[in-house]
């Protein structure tokens, strides 16, 4: 998301970046000149959340590609039937980071993980990898849901925060 802002009639600030100019209009130039502001390019969150799911029963390693894939949120249903509890291990972080359109230190996005294999019994516990902290409850009893926050603290480092849980 791009948050554009004026300091007066006609300047476009972009934070982080010294004010020069915009599409070659100077700062200050009260009146756009024909074709500069208007070619502006600037890209729209479209498609801001997705579902996915994984059928794995056993030996359960996510992807990159599970735990990704939109910029505010991901929802990945674990819908294999499981009769015992089961762990299941996260990509690493340098995976995750491969997988990303374009990665920022310090970006996050909400990850929901759904328990919904079928099942009467069978619990799903998120466990660590390279480059992962894990702050938190992480398992998933059946029926249910954890919602956690995916933070990139460094290109080679992020975490996990559970920020809550329930019933489907």
């Amino acid at each position: 998301m791009m948050i554009l802002f004026s300091s007066k009639t006609g300047d476009v600030n972009f934070p982080g970046l010294s004010p020069t100019a915009v599409d070659g209009m100077p700062i200050g130039q009260t009146t756009p000149a024909a074709g500069t502001f208007t070619d502006l390019a600037a890209q729209a969150i479209v498609g801001g959340q997705v579902y996915k799911t994984d059928a794995q029963t056993a030996t359960i390693i996510l992807t990159a590609a599970d735990i990704s894939g939109a910029p505010i949120e991901v929802d990945l249903g674990l819908t294999g039937a499981i009769t015992t509890a089961q762990n299941a291990q996260l990509p690493t972080v340098a995976a995750l980071i491969a997988a990303l359109p374009a990665e920022i230190v310090g970006q996050t996005y909400k990850l929901r993980v759904l328990n919904i294999g079928g099942t009467t019994s069978g619990v799903f516990t998120l466990t660590t990898n390279t480059g992962w902290t894990l702050n938190g409850t992480m398992s998933i009893a059946v029926g249910g849901w954890r919602e956690f926050i995916v933070k990139l603290t460094s290109l080679t480092a992020a975490t996990l925060q559970n920020v809550g849980g329930g019933t489907i």
